[in-house]
C-alpha cells in the first residue's frame, strides 16, 4: 500500500495569481496521483487540501460561496482527482455528519464551530474502511495549529 501525503497550496483568493497557480498545481497533482493509482493498487492520500468537497462541509455555505476553498473550479479539481478511482473516507463512512477539520483563530472560530473540512482522506476504492475521523483534542491544546489532523484505519 502507498500513502501520500498532500498539501494543496492555499490560493490567496478566487482571481488573485496564487489561486491560479493552486489550480495548475491541482492539474499536475492529479496527473501524478494517476500514475501513483497505476503503480500501486491500494493507496491512501491524506493531508491539507484547502478545499472543501460540498457545501456540507462549510459552516456557511452561502457566506463563502465561489470563494477561495469552496469555488467551482477547486471543487472540479478535487472531483477529478476522486474520479480516478478514490473515494473521500469521511463521506463515505458518514455521509452526512457534520465535522471540520479547520477553524479560523478569530472570533472564536473553535468554541462556536465556525469551520470547514479541508482535510481529508482519499482512498483507493479496492480499500475495506474500518473507521476515519478528525481528531479535534490537538486543537485544544495551548498554541495549538488552526488544523485538526484527519486520520483513518482500514480493514485487513
Amino acid at each position: 500500500m502507498r500513502v501520500f501525503n498532500l498539501y494543496v497550496p492555499n490560493g490567496k483568493a478566487v482571481g488573485d495569481e496564487k489561486y491560479h497557480y493552486k489550480l495548475r498545481w491541482l492539474d499536475a497533482v492529479t496527473a501524478y496521483i494517476d500514475e501513483l493509482r497505476r503503480a500501486h493498487e491500494k493507496t491512501i492520500i491524506i493531508g491539507d487540501f484547502n478545499i472543501t468537497p460540498a457545501d456540507l462541509d462549510v459552516h456557511d455555505p452561502d457566506a463563502w460561496r465561489d470563494k477561495i476553498l469552496c469555488s467551482a473550479p477547486e471543487r472540479q479539481a478535487l472531483a477529478d482527482i476522486l474520479a480516478l478511482g478514490y473515494r473521500d473516507a469521511y463521506r463515505n463512512l458518514y455521509p452526512d455528519t457534520v465535522r471540520y477539520s479547520w477553524w479560523d483563530y478569530r472570533m472564536g472560530g473553535l468554541r462556536r464551530n465556525i469551520g470547514m473540512r479541508i482535510d481529508l482522506t482519499l482512498c483507493s476504492d479496492n480499500l475495506a474502511l474500518h473507521d476515519v475521523g478528525i481528531d479535534i483534542a490537538p486543537r485544544h491544546w495551548e498554541r495549538p495549529s488552526d488544523y485538526a489532523p484527519a486520520w483513518v484505519a482500514i480493514k485487513p
